[in-house]
């Protein structure tokens, strides 16, 4: 089918005031020049081949090979991110965050040598670590979602749900908030990826709980009048969590990330300014840091899909990276296995889902929200801020 005809929406949808401006883009996100050239045809209407596409790059000093900048320089950036959340991450997911956030052009085999100087210990922990791999087999994107819930940061009032597909290992949505056992709010992110891209996936897999009992519903009825193997009662499978391959993967990639926010979090506990099952302290955490947070993951979730999947001896889905294998299926020798969804039972489907706060509670939020007009203080833009505002917020909550 052709996905355009089902009102997609570009899955690409920065705004750039020139065609240069977009392919810096490209290239702080590591794209190759043909997949860069395909998708300026197919997202932007614009029509560049591999040759000049080549020629603009060096019109504007950007080199495909790492070594132009500086080794200070990559080590100043890689210690402002060893204190922050990418404190656990591994030398290809810090030499994307390098190019991508720093606009540094450095080897990779760089950023090893250097993360291991500046971080020696988390380095022979990851060298340590092992994944044992079961073998998976998918038609294309869309053929299975796999969703679940992860309670990582649950002692603190913060709560993650997720999809990933199993074909492309593209992240459909990374959510958090102060729950994800509502089955409406979950039932909302699956319905919100349904409306982008125009259609359901021909299977939903999740674990028995009762907060994906909304989503089973829709999913099956989304697909009741299907006449294939996998239509109505069947679109949608129930498995333990552990089975549940694809999301259970991504959890452990996720780990390290949620490791840095536990010990943030953890830190106001041991100063004594957070205390675990405090209503007030966890709303009031939850208005301050709950926007950081959300920041974070959708950042983590966009370098997760521009990331090249390397090939791997057991796998039965190709190599590459997630977004291309999503979005362009025909040059890996997948099918898009998308099932058109009429907008009218779309509009349906909303009236069973709900939208999520923030901070779980609605009077607090607004009485919060209050406050910081009060104080003349704006959001936060980042976790220091965060947390200043949060001391100060814990003490004007304590009278309300």
């Amino acid at each position: 089918m052709d996905r355009h005809a089902a009102g997609a929406q570009d899955p690409f949808p920065h705004h750039f005031d020139t065609v240069d401006e977009l392919l810096e883009d490209y290239w702080r996100r590591g794209y190759q020049y043909a997949e860069i050239s395909e998708l300026l045809s197919r997202f932007h209407n614009i029509d560049l081949n591999v040759r000049q596409i080549k020629y603009r790059f060096r019109k504007l000093g950007l080199s495909r090979y790492g070594g132009a900048d500086p080794d200070e320089a990559v080590r100043a950036a890689i210690r402002r991110e060893l204190q922050g959340p990418n404190k656990h991450s591994g030398y290809r997911r810090m030499w994307r965050c390098l190019k991508r956030n720093h606009g540094l052009n450095v080897r990779r085999r760089t950023v090893q040598q250097i993360l291991r100087q500046e971080d020696p210990e988390g380095s022979a922990q990851r060298r340590r670590r092992r994944l044992a791999r079961r073998r998976y087999f998918s038609r294309g994107p869309n053929h299975v979602w796999h969703i679940d819930g992860n309670d990582k940061l649950r002692a603190y009032g913060f709560f993650i749900h997720g999809c990933i597909d199993g074909y492309s290992r593209r992240i459909m949505w990374l959510k958090v908030g102060p729950t994800n056992k509502d089955p409406k709010i979950v039932a909302s992110f699956y319905l919100d990826a349904v409306c982008q891209l125009g259609g359901c996936p021909l299977i939903v897999r999740s674990d028995p709980g009762s907060e994906n009992v909304v989503v089973a519903a829709i999913q099956c009825t989304f697909r009741a009048r299907d006449a294939d193997e996998h239509a109505g009662p069947k679109s949608h499978q129930y498995g333990k969590s552990v089975h549940n391959q694809r999301i259970e993967a991504f959890w452990s990639h996720l780990k390290p990330r949620l490791r840095w926010w536990i010990e943030v979090f953890q830190g106001l506990v041991d100063d004594g300014d957070f205390e675990v099952g405090n209503c007030i302290h966890t709303w009031c955490l939850q208005y301050c840091l709950m926007p950081i947070v959300a920041q974070d993951l959708d950042t983590f979730a966009q370098d997760w899909n521009d990331r090249r999947i390397p090939p791997h001896h057991s796998a039965l889905v190709p190599a590459g990276r997630p977004n291309v294998l999503h979005f362009l299926p025909e040059q890996t020798g997948g099918e898009d296995q998308l099932q058109v969804v009429p907008g009218g039972m779309m509009q349906a489907a909303r009236r069973h889902c709900k939208q999520y706060s923030m901070v779980g509670s609605e009077r607090f939020h607004r009485y919060a929200g209050d406050m910081l007009t009060r104080m003349g203080r704006t959001s936060p833009n980042n976790t220091n801020e965060a947390i200043n505002l949060y001391k100060d917020l814990v003490v004007l909550a304590a009278g309300m």
